[in-house]
Formats: C-alpha cells, sequence, structure tokens
C-alpha cells in the first residue's frame, strides 16, 4: 500500500502488516485537474487544483496528529492494470482502516444548511458518484468539508439529511460498535437492498457500475476494462457464490426494457425500488441455485400456464412490511425447463402459493448472450424425398 508522508509529501510503500495509521481523502475527480503519481514523480501538475487537494490532506493529517495520507489520485498507480485492479478490490479495506476521512465536498460552500433538501449539500455531485458509495459507509470516522476546507460535520451528527439524500438506513452510517461490526451489518442487509444504494449512482466507464460496489458486497474478482455490459451479470455470478439470497432475482424491468431478458439485472438501476425486499424462510431445505452451462439453475414453484397472470416463479423473498406474501418474478418459457425473465410485472402473492404450486428444477437464462452458448434444438423439419446411396439407415427413432 502506498502512502504520503504528510510531511515531505513523498510517496511511501508499506507491506500490509506494517502500515501505520493514515487519514484518507474522500472527494470527486474534476477532468484534467487531477495528479497522477507519474506527475509527482515529473515534478508536473503543480498549478492544478488536484495538488492542492493532496497538500490539504496532508495539512489535515498532521493537524490531527497522524504522518500519513492516501489520496487515490496519487496513491495508486493506474498505468498498471495489475494494480489498479488490486487497488479496487481492497478499496473498502483501506477506506475501513483508515483513522479518519477526510470528505471534501468542492460545490458546498459554508454556510449551507445541509439539513434542507433542496440544499447545494443534498445536491452535491459527491453523492451521485458510484465510488463513493463505499466511501461513505465503509470509515468508521468522516468528516464532511466545505469547498474552502472548513469542517462542515461529522457523518454520525447528520445520519437523517443523509439517509434521505441517498436511501440508505441509518444503521450503515453510524460508527461500528465491539457488538456490531460494518461487516455484520451490510451481511445483515439483503442484497437488494445493498443494489439500490447504488441504483441512482453514475459512473464514468460502464464497467465500473459493477467494480465501485465490490467491497459492499465483499466480492474480490477480476477487472475487465472492455468487458462492458457483461461486468454486472459477472458480478451477480460472484455474488451467487457466496449468498443464496434470492433478492438478487427480485429487480424491476424498466418501461422502456425489452420483452425479454435473461434473470440477472444489466445494472444497479433496476434495484432503485428493491430497498425493502429481504430473504425469507420457506420453512424447508432447498438445493442451492447456481450457474451452470445451460443456465442458472434453480429449484422453485413455477405456475402453470392458466394462472391469471401468467407464468411466474415464486424467489425465497417478501418486502419487509408484509411477512404473509413473496414476490414472484415474471417468466417465459424458451423450450421445456428453460425460462427468460418476462417484461410483466413483479407479484406479491400469499404465502399459500409456495405449497399449492410444485416446486421444480428449472433453468433460467442468466442473460440474452448467454443463449449462444446453450445448444439448441431445431425447430425445423428437413423432409428427404430419398436416402442418398452413399447413407443408410442406422436407426429409427419415434417422436414421443
Amino acid at each position: 500500500m502506498r502512502l504520503l508522508d504528510a510531511n515531505t509529501l513523498e510517496v511511501v510503500e508499506f507491506i500490509d502488516h506494517n502500515v501505520p495509521k493514515y487519514v484518507i481523502l474522500s472527494h470527486t475527480w474534476v477532468t484534467g485537474e487531477e495528479v497522477t503519481l507519474q506527475d509527482m514523480q515529473n515534478n508536473k501538475g503543480m498549478e492544478r487544483s488536484g495538488y492542492s487537494k493532496i497538500k490539504q490532506a496532508c495539512a489535515l493529517a498532521l493537524e490531527n496528529g497522524y504522518g500519513y495520507a492516501w489520496v487515490d489520485t496519487y496513491c495508486i498507480d493506474k498505468t498498471s492494470s495489475a494494480e489498479l485492479s488490486e487497488a479496487i478490490n481492497s478499496m473498502m479495506s483501506w477506506y475501513e482502516r483508515s483513522e479518519i476521512c477526510y470528505t471534501y465536498l468542492a460545490d458546498v460552500p459554508p454556510g449551507t444548511n445541509i439539513h434542507d433538501p433542496k440544499s447545494s449539500f443534498a445536491k452535491s455531485r459527491w453523492f451521485e458518484r458510484g465510488w463513493t458509495l463505499q466511501e461513505l459507509i465503509a470509515p468508521s470516522r468522516l468528516i464532511f468539508l466545505y469547498d474552502d476546507w472548513s469542517v462542515m460535520s461529522e457523518r454520525d451528527e447528520i445520519v437523517d439529511p443523509i439517509t434521505q439524500i441517498t436511501g440508505i438506513d441509518q444503521a450503515f452510517l453510524s460508527a461500528p460498535t465491539a457488538d456490531c461490526s460494518l461487516q455484520s451489518r451490510l451481511h445483515a442487509a439483503s442484497i437488494a437492498e445493498k443494489m439500490s444504494w447504488a441504483s441512482e449512482r453514475k459512473t464514468t466507464r460502464i464497467e465500473d457500475t459493477a467494480y465501485c460496489p465490490l467491497g459492499i458486497f465483499g466480492i474480490n474478482m477480476p477487472l475487465l476494462y472492455g468487458e462492458g455490459t457483461n461486468a454486472f451479470p459477472r458480478l451477480q455470478e460472484e455474488i451467487m457464490k457466496r449468498s443464496d439470497d434470492q433478492t438478487l432475482l427480485a429487480w424491476y424491468v424498466p418501461e422502456d426494457g425489452p420483452d425479454e431478458s435473461g434473470v440477472l439485472a444489466t445494472s444497479p438501476a433496476a434495484f432503485a425500488k428493491c430497498r425493502d425486499f429481504i430473504p425469507c424462510d420457506v420453512g424447508t431445505t432447498t438445493p442451492p441455485y447456481q450457474i451452470t452451462n445451460k443456465g442458472l439453475r434453480i429449484e422453485m414453484p413455477v405456475s402453470k400456464d392458466r394462472f391469471m397472470y401468467g407464468r411466474y416463479g415464486l424467489l425465497q423473498c417478501r418486502t419487509k412490511q408484509d411477512p404473509t406474501t413473496m414476490i414472484a418474478i415474471p417468466l417465459d418459457s424458451i423450450r421445456n425447463g428453460l425460462y427468460v425473465r418476462s417484461k410483466r410485472r413483479l407479484r406479491f402473492l400469499k404465502n399459500q402459493y409456495w405449497e399449492a404450486w410444485s416446486s421444480t428444477p428449472v433453468n433460467l437464462l442468466p442473460s440474452l448472450s448467454f443463449s449462444s452458448s446453450i445448444v439448441m434444438s431445431p425447430s425445423y423439419t428437413v423432409f428427404l424425398e430419398s436416402i442418398p446411396e452413399t447413407f443408410y439407415v442406422e436407426e429409427v427413432i419415434f417422436a414421443k
């Protein structure tokens, strides 16, 4: 891990078990104004606003008795894909281990009423960015700063307005205690709830919609910049390997979405209205669901075609408010035992349907692109008027 010596502004490398106490900076990038590791090594960029942020972060560290600071723009060598991948997978831990996280809001002037839902604080760009989600949650102590670097407030003192802005429950915004660590709190939240936190946040690169919440889900996975929209389904596949929480499959198809899609969402935006979805106990043991070469293999009660709303599959989840209902996702059959997600709405059905519908193993198509890897039976018939001389009948199989 690289840290800035707060006295000299030089970079020092530490092995994990020897890392000293440090403060960390959270901020939003300004295109063309940030200073990189290579810039500092070549004495470039001193006139940019990003250099001022580095100096201010180090000054705050010294002011509070700490000799080191971490600033992402300077402490990560982004020219190395291996280092960038390691850093992104470690980011949650680095923020969690910091003594103080200084959060600089460049668009919030002193005197702002931070309790006003229409204030520049509520509308700050910092609350809109994907990467700042885990930077908000992970630190044990977080201090917000105005645009002049004066102290605004500590996070723990203003959890009410932050909850209103972000939709994140207050329990995840308070400092961890000996009895309740950050990781235990995150583990208690459903997959859908955590996805909802990222649903309205933006990233510059499409892959980062999957990479920026890695720490929230406790996931480590290789970064493949260039994979585009495949990144978010890949994150969900990694989540499945560690969790049997079926709220992962309970999301809303956008109004302008396709009539049919895979059962994995294409972006966190699909979970915007799912923060109250939680797993439920069905009173029986069911096999784990997992990705196979035939799709997402899952055992679930599936309705018959004559069900009034069409074909649906029951998930082992419900809303926080109503323990008497379960969430059902709309399905369309491609062929026997293979289904895709339909655009029809989610249904909240009474628990009795769990027993009324027969539970059966089915394959759900993870994404439409996944279908190219599945060998489909031909939908056509070939008639031969006569058998060529070089051919002969070896076996006759009668159709059922």
